[in-house]
């Protein structure tokens, strides 16, 4: 039914306007605009610690980081390649350092290019690998993109992906390889979208025509345009399907750009492409896989923001989305869709060419139009709120029965009663995630803590209103890596052992140990950087200094810390991955995981919130006994970067291991009862065999072999592997029922 049949135009203006801002409010309750502000101070953060601390080159792209994710999105990311440069011209100067390409665009279309081998001037960097990748046409040899893509970019698409995630069906996707990547922590799989770039020197002509193009809008504002010309530009391995030298040729790719242009978004906009993606998914997609992308629509959402016919604000959504709908329609029937920077590309090249589907679809689109409230009741709005979506079922109707604009009125008003603190909770809440997401990426192989050093200054420059959170802790974890390097040098001073003389601040320097100054410094810098340490958080800062403390034996120090935990009650927003979607208690001296919601109206920094323990095989000299095999398993992993424990888990371990020392009979089995009810709850979560092993090593100090074997069992059934340490407490346990094998072995 078309609106204007039952609605006067009055109702059916105001009618929109009042459920747009209804949407509007929902979208922006469940926290979909906060988490793109929290993308744009995340992302960048991530892709600074990536290159400074393991000089690698990453640009994080698509829904991921644009705040438009939804169930069933891809993640993006795209490597950029640091031994090679595309030079646009002959005349430019040649980056000595780098393999150069100069593009070739004869007989190409404008997205399309051909990369010719230009110069090398050191021969050692023109290696196997690279000639591996070129083909000679006509005298000249051309960069591969068939060749590099196969090569290069599918075997390294595992690089740097979580340890808690495994990929499975490798596949071509345009210039990337696609795989699906399965996440223990959620037991949900995703597709992963890889690619590798090339960075152009400049940008190409062709291109700058976006840069001066007439606008009759504010969007893109012209402070954006300028920022643009400055991004880079890069190639990406994937030519026209439809030429001859497809093999050869690479496509340009704006990634940069694009993503700050998303980023500029308002709540209007990026409310839209969110309900356009949904409305995409639940209809257009299973008709049109392979043929429409996000990409597609994200384009729309460009091209009609920049056409200003409407005013984008709130109370706009629903004309908005109709009129991306209507842009989306049209293009479709014409088989044209301007790419938004290079306006003389055709997105839909060779698409849509089977009239019978293209007819289909706008008939298809024709009728979301026809009633677009109930197309939105059916696809469902991204709501994981409960109450919201009580809101949702009482304003979502179809437009042939809509309810008063009283009634619209009320809702608005109710709903606007408790957003703030949805919005605030959702605003919180991210950043801590985004911090611990950071954090992992910073333990991703050995960092050298001169590295970690210039890296605090860089936090200080690059802090802002909007990232204050995440750099407070990122620079907080920073000081406990610190921490754990100087204790490293402390003890190869103190035991210089070949075993284990690795690691530390001063990795590549000789260590005096007769130099009793230079111990002392290192010992009082470790020790610094863990009482600095403790406000990492509400728990977990602490663990760590109860760590260095328990390996020094400094218990009476320890004792006190670990006393300050339960100065007062909380609920603490757990991030991390070894337990979903609980928090933590602590209260009455004893730590519990909850249901219950953490109450963040603090606005102190931390805030009530805790994190997975991160460590590493590096500090195996660094921590307890128990968890010294973990490190040394963990080390010879090629697979694995890091590993964590719940810190529920490693507080129980750390007060067990506290109480024993000091013969506190009473409170060792406390604990160990703790810790043994705390492993119940996580022992099927990622790294679940690990909290198994640190209680099977508790019953084994305390004597009762037959617990600890049949917990080191368990854990071997939940990861059998050569890396579980579980194997090697066994192989021990049994040993010391052979008691001159045990001597010897120790002996040796």
């Amino acid at each position: 039914m078309e609106p204007d049949m039952d609605m006067s135009d009055n109702y059916e203006e105001e009618y929109f306007a009042k459920i747009s801002e209804i949407v509007s409010l929902l979208l922006k309750s469940e926290g979909i605009f906060t988490r793109m502000e929290i993308d744009k101070a995340r992302a960048p953060l991530y892709e600074m610690l990536m290159h400074h601390l393991h000089d690698t080159d990453v640009l994080s792209t698509g829904s991921t980081v644009e705040g438009s994710y939804l169930p069933g999105s891809d993640v993006d990311r795209m490597f950029i390649d640091q031994n090679m440069i595309v030079i646009l011209d002959e005349k430019e100067e040649i980056n000595s350092e780098k393999c150069t390409f100069l593009l070739n665009t004869k007989q190409n279309q404008s997205c399309f290019v051909k990369l010719a081998f230009f110069n090398c001037l050191h021969e050692s960097t023109l290696n196997e690998e690279v000639k591996e990748f070129l083909i000679e046409k006509e005298g000249v040899y051309f960069l591969s993109s068939e060749k590099y893509r196969n090569l290069k970019i599918i075997p390294e698409s595992g690089n740097w992906l979580s340890s808690y995630a495994s990929m499975s069906g490798f596949h071509e996707h345009g210039p990337c390889s696609s795989s699906s990547v399965n996440f223990d922590i959620s037991c949900r799989s995703t597709d992963l979208d890889t690619t590798e770039g090339i960075q152009c020197s400049k940008w190409p002509m062709v291109a700058l025509e976006w840069t001066s193009r007439e606008r009759n809008s504010i969007w893109p504002p012209k402070h954006l345009i300028d920022k643009a010309r400055d991004l880079p530009v890069h190639v990406v391995p994937v030519g026209d399907p439809t030429s001859d030298e497809c093999q050869l040729q690479w496509r340009f790719s704006f990634s940069y750009v694009e993503r700050e242009l998303v980023w500029s978004f308002n709540e209007s906009q990026l409310y839209t492409f969110v309900l356009l993606k949904t409305i995409f998914k639940a209809f257009l997609e299973p008709v049109t896989k392979d043929i429409l992308s996000t990409y597609h629509l994200k384009t729309i959402i460009f091209w009609v923001s920049e056409e200003g016919l409407i005013k984008l604000q709130e109370s706009n959504l629903i004309r908005v989305l109709k009129r991306c709908l209507q842009m989306l329609k049209e293009c479709i029937s014409r088989r044209t869709l301007k790419h938004f920077i290079l306006s003389n590309h055709n997105l839909f090249y060779h698409k849509f060419e089977n009239s019978d589907l293209r007819e289909s679809i706008v008939n298809m689109i024709d009728c979301i139009l026809s009633d677009i409230i109930s197309v939105l009741q059916h696809c469902r709005l991204p709501l994981e709120n409960v109450k919201l979506r009580k809101f949702e079922k009482s304003v979502i109707v179809s437009e042939g029965n809509p309810p008063s604009l009283t009634k619209l009125s009320e809702v608005l008003i109710e709903l606007s009663q408790g957003s703030d603190e949805c919005i605030r909770n959702k605003n919180k809440f991210s950043k801590y995630g985004a911090a611990f997401g950071i954090m992992i990426s910073m333990v991703r192989g050995y960092v050298e803590g001169s590295k970690l050093t210039e890296l605090l200054d860089i936090f200080d420059q690059s802090v802002s209103k909007l990232n204050v959170e995440i750099i407070f802790a990122l620079k907080i974890f920073s000081i406990i890596r610190l921490g754990i390097l100087y204790h490293l040098d402390y003890i190869n001073i103190m035991d210089p052992s070949p075993l284990y003389f690795e690691g530390g601040i001063f990795k590549s320097e000789f260590i005096d140990s007769s130099n009793l100054e230079e111990k002392h410094i290192r010992l009082n810098a470790a020790r610094s950087s863990f009482d600095l340490g403790c406000s990492l958080d509400q728990l977990s800062g602490r663990l760590y200094q109860a760590m260095f403390l328990l390996v020094q034996n400094d218990l009476t120090e320890m004792l006190e810390g670990i006393a300050k935990i339960f100065e007062k009650s909380l609920i603490l927003k757990y991030e991390g991955f070894c337990c979903s979607s609980k928090n933590v208690k602590i209260s009455d001296g004893e730590i519990s995981i909850t249901n219950d919601v953490p109450d963040i109206c603090d606005e102190n920094i931390p805030g009530s919130v805790c994190y997975d323990v991160i460590l590493t095989g590096h500090d195996v000299r660094c921590v307890p006994e128990a968890v010294k095999f973990e490190c040394e398993l963990n080390d010879y992993d090629k697979a694995s970067f890091y590993f964590l424990y719940h810190p529920a888990v490693y507080y129980y371990f750390l007060a067990f291991q506290l109480h024993q020392r000091l013969n506190d009979k009473k409170n060792k089995f406390k604990a160990l009862g703790q810790l043994e009810h705390i492993t119940k709850i996580v022992k099927n979560e990622n790294d679940g065999h690990r909290a198994l092993n640190l209680l099977g090593y508790c019953f084994s100090e305390v004597g009762d072999e037959e617990k600890a074997f049949a917990t080191f069992r368990l854990s071997l059934q939940m990861k059998n592997s050569a890396y579980n340490a579980a194997a090697y407490h066994l192989c021990l346990m049994v040993m010391k029922h052979i008691p001159e094998t045990y001597l010897y072995l120790r002996n040796v």
